[in-house]
């Protein structure tokens, strides 16, 4: 009798461990994405991604949630913060005053729990609300649209914060009758007022223009100015264009000086779709060339960003279009298929490594930080990864004087990890214990850095440094994330 009592015993105590240690594994995981959120509101690279595409004319292109969870681990890997999602008013209300919500319930719990950030798009009609009968026409009643619209920022509030106004509404395709914008301002505005009294907080974008420079000053015309918290803007130009880049560069920049012109100076731009298609023709003008190629998508991406970030201070979202190939390479006449940073079968292009190079650029350690750092080969990309553990209880104060040094130490180590992901996103590499006795050289390495502060965390981060053969030469490359 008293073995048995002894036994049960010891079961209990096991299973109370065994619960004890799951409620800390997920309070650790709770704080890590909370961590993350908070690192990612301030992350300008998002994707634009179709994650509600499970109906017959997109082939089912999401027809599980295993589908969904495979992208959104990459997505993270890549180090992306926001995802542009739609949030499409066919799904959430089939039939007028019926809403089913629970296939956005689960991309947003999804993609919160990597710590990404949404920017949802309301729009377009319903068969039973259109004026035409027709996706691309606007509601019969913006009244209705409203009451849609309100139902998913109430839904979602808390979880959701930025929220953009119907795509393209500037462009036929995704808004029959153009007017000069006219009917839709008015519908900007009975959105905003509306949005703002179910969330104060939230922000409102404009659907992002397609039609350039005379599309902005149209929207001020019409008087929206008081009705969008970011200006919103789409950009494509033919990709093997000698100017691509300088155009794409230069239509925030004059997009600016309209705000400014209209006392908007103030606000701040987002980019929500630019991209470039790896092979096929580009829809928008016919040009086709078999040299659209993945190479070729690489050195843009790279180009774009570092020029958008370099100059503009005041465009603080890049969201390139889009993250996963919506149809298989091998017919060159599609169009708009293939501007993913992946493959259909979540293969990475080269472009994939280079964005995630790009979006998890962070400060060198700063030099009042001890650390532990080793290099590590990183055979997929052909760079060196150092990773480097940190220990502190203090506030990191840095400046952004990019002239500005830190100093590390390098040890020594005799073995080399593999990297692996983390859900941080980014190459996060475990540090292996260095047993050498050498002595440990100073390294000094140029860094450009902002405020972070800490409290009696260990901070991971992951330095890359990339070959100067390739576009980035001579950036380093890091994310941090928080292990304990």
């Amino acid at each position: 009798m008293n073995r048995v009592v002894c036994l049960l015993t010891i079961f209990l105590l096991a299973s109370s461990n065994l619960q004890a240690g799951e409620m800390l594994r997920r309070e650790n995981m709770n704080k890590d994405v909370a961590y993350l959120n908070e690192i990612n509101l301030k992350n300008p690279f998002g994707v634009l991604e179709f994650l509600h595409w499970n109906h017959s004319w997109n082939s089912y292109k999401y027809s599980s949630n295993r589908d969904l969870e495979k992208v959104v681990s990459l997505m993270a890997e890549a180090g992306v913060g926001w995802v542009r999602v739609d949030f499409l008013w066919q799904d959430i209300e089939p039939q007028k005053g019926s809403f089913d919500f629970a296939k956005y319930d689960y991309i947003v719990q999804l993609l919160r729990s990597k710590g990404m950030h949404i920017l949802g798009i309301l729009h377009y009609s319903t068969d039973w609300s259109s004026a035409c009968g027709q996706w691309n026409c606007p509601p019969k009643d913006n009244k209705v649209f409203v009451n849609y619209a309100s139902k998913v920022i109430q839904r979602y509030k808390g979880q959701v914060k930025y929220w953009e106004v119907w795509n393209e509404p500037d462009s036929a395709t995704y808004w029959k009758e153009q007017d000069g914008l006219k009917s839709y301002c008015v519908l900007l505005r009975e959105v905003y007022k509306a949005a703002k009294q179910i969330d104060p907080e939230c922000k409102i974008l404009n659907g992002g223009l397609a039609n350039g420079i005379s599309s902005v000053n149209l929207l001020y015309d019409n008087g929206a100015k008081d009705y969008f918290d970011i200006l919103n803007i789409h950009f494509f130009q033919t990709p093997l264009s000698n100017g691509a880049i300088k155009a794409v560069a230069s239509y925030p920049r004059l997009a600016h000086k309209i705000m400014q012109r209209n006392g908007d100076g103030d606000k701040k731009i987002w980019i929500t779709e630019f991209g470039y298609p790896t092979d096929g023709c580009y829809s928008w003008d016919g040009y086709c060339d078999p040299t659209l190629s993945e190479e070729n998508q690489n050195i843009r991406i790279s180009n774009i960003f570092q020029t958008l970030r370099e100059n503009y201070s005041y465009v603080t979202g890049f969201f390139w279009y889009d993250y996963m190939d919506d149809c298989e390479s091998g017919n060159p006449l599609d169009t708009e298929c293939r501007f993913g940073l992946v493959r259909t079968d979540l293969s990475k292009k080269p472009a994939y490594y280079t964005y995630q190079n790009l979006s998890s650029s962070l400060p060198i350690v700063p030099k009042n930080i001890s650390t532990n750092k080793t290099a590590i080969n990183n055979p997929i990309t052909n760079s060196t990864t150092q990773t480097t553990n940190i220990s502190t209880n203090q506030t990191i104060n840095s400046s952004t004087n990019n002239t500005s040094t830190a100093k590390t130490s390098e040890a020594p180590s005799s073995t080399t990890s593999a990297i692996s992901s983390s859900s941080s996103g980014g190459a996060v590499a475990e540090i292996p214990e260095n047993t050498s006795s050498e002595p440990i050289p100073e390294q000094t390495t140029p860094s450009s850095t902002t405020n972070y502060t800490t409290a009696q965390h260990i901070l991971r981060i992951t330095i890359q440094t990339t070959p100067s053969t390739q576009p980035w030469a001579g950036l380093h490359k890091g994310i941090i994330t928080r292990i304990s």
